[in-house]
């Protein structure tokens, strides 16, 4: 078998291919602007819809140029032509072409949500022609609302709009940007137009052909009066993708591990810390669905002046067939297994072997050094095979009617939009654990023998395995679960005393969205000052919307199972799924555990159906909803209580702004200038306890915004342009984090007041643009940029002692008094006495925990360059003339202050390179999406604090391909390929990359498709 490349080698030759495929370019482009303006740049031109058809890579970006010199505004765009030919697998992936999009690859669903300009998914906006809609989200970050765009078929759109700096007429709530997926336009269609695809793409790992569909159409009823246009996509969505992790790790002593030994071998420093990797995780994720969206367009020129018009927008993800095929072997973190009873009292029970070699991470708080391991063997470690069941369900819809007039003088518009979301997410997890118990409690430990090689990140070297798991039977009495609980213990006689349990759980999370909005805009073109400075045009406009969010979150539990079935022959398949596909890590991982060496597969679906069949059911279950599961109670009431809620949230807006131009010297300028004024309410309603007993909490939380904002081009020479901007903004807190419900639990010593954390504002920003763009020649350009970002107003977890204002929480505390200490923090407590009105029972000076969510004095402050350089070659000799390319690079340093968690999933360094060659009717597009080193998790308990445990992504790139023939002028053949360089994601610790956390990895995919034209 041929050795697999370490992750340093890929790097290495992923670095090499982009530095020869650079050496094509000369200079290069800012970026794929959109073909036509968004609705935010419009000009005294707006009111003509007038389609630029072009064909090719090299023509697009030429038009592309254009539209971006003539903008008043920073913008970035993606046309509709290049969204169907860029090598992308979804709208996210597209998006990721522009300057300053980075796309977050973690997840194993390909949700593709982006982070733009160093700010993450939830500080980016997204609309639809220029409107919010419903989004399909799960996202419980802090702030806004992010959008999984892996949800969206990317054809259906005609285009691509981000823009960087608003202007006064924009929403608001995209601190980082606005992302404004174009909708078609009938009448600006040609007649009688239509376009159908059939494909196929093939998932290296699953070894799945997944069909695609296309199609698209325009036809005028009445010649230049009424025409429809629709887009329909749709793709089967079966992939896989494989992890492997060694994901925890435990500081240990001489009492556990040869310590002083490994120390002395290795020739470490006396002080020095050893942190081992104690548990060893394999996972195949595999998705199994389709995906359909579609968009549709009717408009209707009413008069010369009128036009009317609606737009619809569908789409459904359905991954309903997934699963997750987990394995795990550990021992338990804190160390603490220790025989209790017999001669071996008082021993550990499980040890470490440090048997590899150290790995140097970063120095403890204390300024010690530590030291991670990279093979260790582990006794009697707790082993857990599951089958997790996984449902994925995301749906999007919404319609929008719109108006336009336009006069010489007067542009007049107005919108209406309705839409619905939902993102349905069930996990139904199974596993049998064999467990070594803390103090061992009448068990004995479990006699399995673990073996971790890391291979210090080269997985051609690393290994794990497991002896002495072939002993276990599992035909016997399984117990009874109440609904309190998620597992059933095997009777311990059957293995010889050792504790086997089988395990439910999982979760039913739905929010769904409904939203509705109304905005109308005016426009007068005028005409005051002179010709060094004059206004051209006002604009104005009001805005209505509202938002309704229902969440429903339900935790699964094992309550009430029929164990009756459970036996050796129904717990377990004969095969895990990947045995039928492509091997693990398509064999890049040999030293993996099989399923004959403890990956054993739980047959989780028989499973379901023989634990829920003929069951009795507990005195006040309730299902997890379609589930057949019930739900897992603590304190008698649904563990996830305080993720079901309702919050509405109605904005009020208005603006007005100026267009301007004028002339300073020979310089030609223009921009304009305008203000937003917002108002926000939000109404919640959620659940809250106290004592035990279930009460409402109904909170209102009311805040408005001015935001002025200013752009401004001005032309320095015929091809030279400076570009500079100001805005205020703000991004709402993300409402499914708004969670209204609160606890309070009270006894004779203590209170404990947990508030909602609903109370919070948004946070709020200052930014600043500068810009310089060289159009060197036709159809190429240099542009280099930069932005700053001072957020504030963020918001935290605190705990407080409000002295003062004990009466907000209606006589549940006394009179309060804080004590400071000396270490910073302080006693809250209550003067006095306090009797228990129950008991009698009196105590002095009872103890008070009150925890809020609070903004704070707090600020993040993000500084940028972006560069962008377009070239074709088109003066070169035929075929040579056929080459060009786009570069675009961005930095970004983000500064959180001393006492802030730092940001985490940024890069921050990233860079797109695109080289093309296009003649003779064929086009063939590589494209290398890089990011730099980038913070996953700061770990530990000090968030501010990068020691051990902080977990980084290692740098690298993704090579993908687009080549197309026209094979005549009606049928074009197409071939796309992605993960060329077969990309593998490394995590690993400690700033040292041999401190492997964590490997990911979901091979190539291949795609090839027809498109007819007629």
């Amino acid at each position: 078998m041929k050795k697999p490349l370490s992750n340093k080698t890929q790097q290495a030759r992923s670095t090499l291919i982009c530095s020869v495929t650079g050496m094509l370019l000369a200079v290069s482009a800012p970026s794929l602007i959109a073909q036509e303006v968004n609705s935010a740049l419009e000009n005294k031109n707006e009111s003509t819809l007038e389609v630029i058809e072009v064909k090719g890579v090299r023509s697009s970006l030429e038009a592309a140029l254009d539209v971006k010199r003539n903008a008043n505004s920073v913008v970035d765009a993606i046309s509709a032509q290049d969204i169907d030919s860029l090598p992308a697998l979804d709208l996210g992936e597209a998006l990721q072409a522009l300057p300053g999009v980075q796309l977050n690859t973690e997840d194993a669903q390909r949700n593709s949500e982006i982070s733009l300009r160093g700010l993450g998914s939830g500080f980016v906006k997204t609309t639809a022609e220029g409107q919010s809609f419903a989004t399909p989200s799960r996202s419980t970050s802090q702030v806004g609302s992010t959008n999984p765009f892996g949800s969206f078929e990317a054809s259906v759109f005609d285009g691509i709009t981000v823009i960087k700096s608003p202007t006064a007429d924009i929403q608001e709530g995209g601190i980082a940007g606005v992302v404004d997926k174009k909708l078609q336009r009938a009448l600006s269609k040609s007649d009688g137009r239509y376009s159908v695809s059939l494909g196929s793409r093939y998932e290296e790992l699953s070894q799945a052909w997944d069909t695609e569909f296309r199609f698209s159409g325009t036809k005028h009823l009445i010649k230049d009066k009424l025409a429809i246009a629709g887009k329909i996509a749709a793709s089967e969505q079966n992939f896989r993708r494989d992890t492997a992790n060694w994901d925890q790790r435990a500081f240990v002593n001489n009492d556990v591990a040869n310590v002083d030994e490994f120390i002395q071998r290795h020739g470490l420093e006396e002080n020095a810390s050893i942190y081992a990797p104690i548990r060893a995780r394999q996972i195949t994720e595999n998705a199994r669905g389709d995906r359909i969206s579609a968009t549709g367009n009717i408009e209707w020129k009413a008069t010369d002046n009128l036009k009317l018009g609606a737009n619809v927008l569908y789409t459904k993800r359905t991954l309903d067939e997934s699963n997750m095929e987990d394995v795990n072997f550990s021992i338990r973190r804190q160390l603490d297994t220790r025989y209790t009873r017999g001669e071996n009292t008082g021993q550990v029970i499980q040890e470490v072997d440090l048997i590899g070699s150290p790995v140097r991470l970063n120095d403890g708080a204390d300024g010690n050094p530590i030291y991670s391991v990279d093979q260790v063997r582990l006794t009697n470690v707790s082993w857990a095979p599951a089958n997790r069941l996984f449902s994925y369900i995301e749906e999007a819809k919404g319609v929008f009617l719109y108006g336009n007039y336009a006069n010489e003088n007067w542009v007049i518009d107005s919108t209406v939009s309705a839409s619905n979301a939902s993102n349905e997410f069930v996990n139904e997890g199974l596993d049998v654990r064999h467990l070594t118990s803390r103090n061992n409690n009448g068990f004995e430990p479990t006699g399995i023998t673990g073996f971790i090689n890391t291979g210090n990140g080269d997985l051609g070297s690393a290994s794990s395995s497991l002896t002495g798991i072939d002993n276990f039977t599992y035909t016997g009495n399984w117990g009874s679960v109440p609904l309190t609980r998620f597992d059933t213990r095997l009777d311990k006689a059957v293995n010889g005393r050792r504790d086997v349990r089988l395990y439910v759980n999982g979760r039913v999370d739905r929010p769904e969205r409904d939203f509705n909005s109304f905005e109308a805009n005016a426009k007068r073109f005028v005409d005051f000052g002179v010709d060094s400075a004059k206004i051209t045009s006002v604009k104005f406009g009001v805005r209505q919307s509202n938002e309704e969010l229902v969440n429903d979150d339900f935790r699964i539990g094992a309550g009430g199972i029929n164990t009756s079935g459970l036996s050796d022959e129904t717990i377990f398949r004969d095969s895990l799924t990947s045995d039928g596909q492509a091997e693990y890590f398509n064999g890049d991982f040999p030293g993996y555990y099989d399923i004959n060496n403890g990956w054993r597969v739980l047959d989780s679906e028989n499973l379901k159906r023989l634990l829920q069949a003929d069951r009795d059911i507990p005195e006040g279950a309730v299902l997890a909803g379609d589930t057949g599961w019930f739900i897992r109670t603590a304190g008698g009431r649904n563990q996830f209580y305080a993720n079901n809620f309702s919050v509405e949230q109605q904005i009020n807006a208005a603006y007005i702004m100026a267009d301007f131009e004028g002339d300073i010297g020979n310089m030609f300028y223009s921009g304009n200038i305008g203000v937003r004024h917002v108002e926000t309410k939000n109404d919640l309603i959620g659940s809250g306890f106290i004592n035990g007993e279930d009460v409402p909490f109904v909170t209102e939380n009311d805040y408005d915004h001015t935001l002025p904002s200013f752009n401004m081009a001005l032309e320095v020479s015929d091809d030279v342009v400076l570009r500079t901007a100001y805005a205020e903004g703000l991004v709402r807190p993300n409402l499914r984090s708004q969670t209204p419900s609160g606890e309070i639990a009270s006894s004779v010593n203590s209170v404990r007041i947990d508030n909602p954390r609903s109370d919070v504002e948004p946070y709020t920003s200052t930014s600043y643009d500068l810009s310089l763009e060289w159009y060197n020649r036709d159809g190429s350009a240099v542009s280099v940029g930069y932005f700053r970002k001072e957020i504030t107003n963020l918001f935290d977890r605190q705990t407080i002692c409000p002295v003062g204002n004990e009466a907000q929480f209606g006589g549940l505390v006394g009179d309060l008094e804080q004590i400071d200490q000396p270490d910073g923090g302080f006693i809250c407590q209550e003067v006095g006495s306090f009797t228990d009105p129950e008991t009698g029972e009196t105590t002095d000076n009872r103890a008070v925990n009150i925890r809020e969510y609070t903004n704070i004095d707090a600020t993040i402050d993000v500084n940028g360059f972006e560069l962008a350089i377009q070239q074709k070659l088109d003066f070169l000799p035929y075929p040579w003339n056929g080459f060009g390319g786009v570069f675009n690079y961005t930095y970004v340093k983000t500064d959180e202050g001393p006492d802030a968690p730092p940001m985490t999933r940024i890069a921050p360094r990233s860079y797109n390179l695109i080289t093309y060659w296009e003649n003779d009717g064929i086009s063939i597009r590589l494209a290398y999406n890089w990011q730099d080193e980038k913070l996953l998790s700061a770990g530990g308990g000090d968030p501010t604090f990068l020691g051990s445990d902080a977990r980084s992504q290692t740098a690298g790139g993704r090579l993908d391909l687009s080549a197309s023939y026209r094979w005549n002028k009606n049928l074009r053949l197409n071939l796309r390929a992605f993960n060329l360089n077969n990309r593998q994601e490394y995590d690993f610790i400690g700033g040292n990359e041999d401190a492997i956390h964590r490997v990911r990895y979901a091979g190539r995919q291949y795609q090839v498709f027809a498109t007819y034209s007629f």
